[in-house]
């Protein structure tokens, strides 16, 4: 089961992974991330957190901590500044990592650049059909891809991969899909 994002949050920031829990004794997390790029976490980035559920200490809205170390490899392991022990780190988790989407350029969706959080109100069109079917409301990531939630005449939960998505158009803000044949039929 993958994590149910918060759209309007999804606007101004960027979902860079999540934590479920703890590593090690001194205050460490092992962050599941949605990328290695050096540039999305680094030792100095500043990130949001927010709880995924009424278990973790962190309030609602979300609290910013910097990154004080981070190492990758079999797993991401980050220390944040504030966080002195393991027993910090059992009160916060679980919890969504986000970064500040200003932090980062825009992208150029004519280039094929974007954010998965672009796709949030595009209208969804059946190809073959040539008719609308509803916009993506939501998604969330199942630990191999992202899926998108499409809300319309019927819910839809589809991975993002060609097979199903076969033209995405930021500027008519839509996205033409093929439909599964078990929906259509």
């Amino acid at each position: 089961m993958g994590i149910k994002l918060d759209n309007e949050y999804l606007k101004d920031f960027l979902l860079v992974g999540y934590c479920h829990r703890p590593h090690g004794i001194k205050g460490g997390f092992s962050f599941n991330v949605l990328s290695r790029e050096d540039d999305l976490l680094s030792k100095g980035i500043g990130v949001l957190l927010r709880p995924v559920n009424n278990l973790s200490s962190i309030p609602i809205d979300g609290e910013t901590f910097e990154i004080e170390n981070i190492s990758f490899g079999n797993k991401t392991i980050a220390y944040l500044e504030g966080v002195k022990d393991r027993n910090d780190v059992e009160s916060m988790v679980p919890f969504i990592i986000y970064r500040d989407r200003k932090d980062f350029p825009e992208p150029n969706f004519k280039a094929g650049q974007y954010f998965i959080s672009d796709f949030l109100e595009l209208e969804v069109i059946d190809i073959e059909k040539d008719k609308p079917i509803g916009k993506i409301v939501s998604f969330y990531e199942n630990g191999v891809q992202t899926i998108f939630c499409i809300a319309g005449d019927k819910e839809l939960e589809l991975p993002f991969v060609e097979t199903f998505f076969k033209e995405i158009d930021f500027t008519k803000r839509i996205v033409k899909i093929l439909v599964p044949e078990y929906i259509n039929g």
